[in-house]
């Protein structure tokens, strides 16, 4: 099912009112977050944007934390202890956790599954319902099939690619 662009209109400035939220609430989140939209383009992906969404459809969701993806590098900004998905965990006090990582360094992509892109980590996804981002600079949302999943409460395998290397996320 596609969406009209009033509809991914609506859904996107329900998104960008909570992220500009957020950033209010976090100080020190919103002053890191300057410091890389300076010289990159950030996304956030996944769980936190499914989460909004789901709250407009159906049931609010309380979200555990924000993956933000970096299209190019993160240079001095880089934490020093990498995840094995190839990002790195922040805490803003006094309770944001974020994953950030460099799009090159996703492990799809370090994989060699999918070349990377921003199209392809929509595609990478383990579950349709977190193929889905938010364009922070652009203020909207990029959908690969989320928007319908979240809207019907289904769920269905998106990329199976690498579910041999972690077997628990079947």
């Amino acid at each position: 099912m596609s969406y009209s662009k009033h509809a991914l209109t609506y859904l996107s400035d329900k998104v960008s009112a909570s992220f500009q939220a957020l950033t209010e609430d976090y100080d020190e989140f919103s002053s890191f977050l300057s410091g890389i939209t300076e010289h990159n383009k950030i996304y956030v992906f996944g769980g936190w944007v499914r989460d909004i969404i789901h709250s407009e459809f159906h049931n609010r969701v309380i979200f555990n934390d924000l993956d933000l993806i970096v299209d190019g590098e993160l240079d001095s900004l880089k934490p020093k202890k990498q995840s094995e998905f190839g990002g790195y965990q922040l805490k803003f006090p006094p309770k944001l956790k974020v994953d950030i990582w460099e799009l090159d360094d996703s492990y799809v992509f370090r994989k060699e599954i999918f070349d990377p892109s921003i199209n392809n980590l929509l595609r990478s996804t383990v579950f349709d319902v977190n193929s889905i981002l938010y364009d922070i600079s652009k203020e909207k949302l990029l959908d690969f099939r989320a928007i319908s999943a979240i809207k019907a409460k289904t769920i269905s395998f998106n990329c199976t690619a690498y579910v041999k290397d972690f077997p628990e996320l079947q």
